[in-house]
């Protein structure tokens, strides 16, 4: 449970050799990333808006506190209810996935971050869980190929970040 012992964050991608973290729920650089492409959530799994309705955001909340507190099975049943609900929700099948993943189940963890890639496949987090699950499983060229595109993404990442910083101090002069 490598990324609750560190803090209770998602990983956006690797700046300059550090990881950059989102609080859950915050959106911390959610405007300064902009369009940069990140997986409809600029690499990161957010809690912003989504197409959730208030009973169904509950259970997916619920189901994200039961990862932190190591209820994965009681997580697994809260992100498939929100599945049910909302089959194209993509954070909920990268959460199921972690949840599958610490709790053994490497097919059923590598079925969500697949299906989580297929809504975006622009998705850094889902596509860097699969790459170490297909490492784990001995798929080499499958992780390799995961790996390299989830570079590029960052890459990508990095430069729009940049820009939209450098936008974000010109206006805050003109201002």
């Amino acid at each position: 449970m490598q990324f609750l012992r560190e803090r209770k964050s998602i990983p956006i991608g690797w700046v300059s050799g550090t990881k950059w973290l989102i609080l859950l729920g915050m959106g911390l650089f959610g405007s300064l990333l902009g369009s940069c492409g990140g997986g409809g959530s600029q690499g990161r799994i957010s809690s912003g808006s989504s197409p959730l309705g208030s009973e169904t955001r509950k259970v997916f909340e619920q189901g994200k506190q039961y990862v932190f507190e190591k209820k994965y099975p009681k997580a697994i049943e809260a992100f498939s209810q929100v599945i049910e609900k909302n089959p194209q929700f993509r954070e909920a099948y990268v959460w199921r996935g972690i949840a599958r993943q610490e709790s053994g189940q490497k097919q059923k963890a590598l079925d969500d971050f697949s299906k989580a890639i297929e809504l975006d496949p622009t998705d850094n987090y889902a596509l860097e869980q699969r790459a170490k699950l297909y490492r784990e499983m001995g798929q080499m060229a499958k992780a390799q190929a995961d790996e390299d595109l989830a570079a590029q993404l960052r890459e990508k990442n990095r430069e729009q970040l940049r820009r939209n910083i450098e936008e974000a101090k010109k206006r805050k002069k003109r201002s």
